[in-house]
């Protein structure tokens, strides 16, 4: 037998990598569903967002507020 899993399967280990699978799939699923869900003038913004030359930079938090 494997001593590495006669360790992880008796000490409770399992339930971690049961967690972080169930994450994986909350998080992968909900990035299919935007993606398919967004609309096209959506998609075509973001396509153009790094290629636009008009974007003003961010300001610091200073200069908001005075």
């Amino acid at each position: 037998m494997n001593p590495l899993a006669d360790v992880v399967g008796a000490s409770g280990l399992h339930v971690f990598a049961e967690i972080a699978l169930v994450l994986f799939l909350i998080a992968f699923g909900s990035i299919v569903t935007q993606l398919l869900t967004a609309r096209q003038s959506t998609l075509d913004h973001a396509a153009r967002l790094p290629l636009e030359e008009d974007v003003v930079p961010p300001t610091s938090l200073l200069e908001r507020e005075s």
